[in-house]
Formats: structure tokens, C-alpha cells, sequence
């Protein structure tokens, strides 16, 4: 079955599209911003379509983005955001020094 015969797989589509611009900062690409929108024009070409699919899947993306928004930072950035002790100061960490004898 190809894409274009299939509405839920091109409600989808536009969630995943919609869902990428929404996590975005201020400046959207273009490509993401065409994606949506060939995303957009497919369903509302599908003889299937319904306002009620679309409404579905807007507020599918809608609810993945306050996910993303409320997940915090991926691993890889609270990684490179931890604190590099000082050398030579003591961390809680660090085992307490042991007798030179």
C-alpha cells in the first residue's frame, strides 16, 4: 500500500513535521517548514480526509512537543553542562588522601 492510499500514515507524517518545527527555537528552517506543509496538502488532498483526523493529529504534535519541552535536556548536554573540579581541591568524590608511610 503506498503512502498516498494510507491517510493514517500521512497524519503521521505531518505530527512527526509539525512536532520537529514545534521543537525548534525561533528560527524554523525552510525545509522543515516545506515539509509540513507537503505534509499538510497530502492529507488534505486524501478522499479520506476529515477535519476531525487533522484536529487529531495537530494535537498529537501539540502534546509531543510538551513532552520534549518537560523531558529537559538530552544526556549529551547535561553531560557537557557537569562541573570539572578544580585541581587540587577536594571533591566529595574524591577518596580522602592517604598517609605518604
Amino acid at each position: 500500500m503506498s503512502t498516498e492510499g494510507n491517510i493514517g500514515a500521512l497524519c503521521r507524517e505531518f505530527t512527526d513535521a509539525l512536532t520537529e518545527v514545534l521543537a525548534e527555537n525561533a528560527a524554523v528552517s525552510p525545509v522543515r517548514r516545506g515539509r509540513v506543509a507537503r505534509a499538510h496538502a497530502a492529507i488534505k488532498r486524501h478522499p479520506s480526509y476529515t477535519e476531525h483526523e487533522f484536529c487529531v493529529a495537530v494535537e498529537f504534535a501539540f502534546e509531543q512537543w510538551e513532552t520534549l519541552q518537560n523531558a529537559g535536556p538530552p544526556a549529551s548536554t547535561v553531560a557537557r553542562l557537569q562541573v570539572t573540579p578544580i585541581i587540587g581541591v577536594p571533591t566529595q568524590d574524591a577518596a580522602p588522601p592517604t598517609a605518604p608511610f
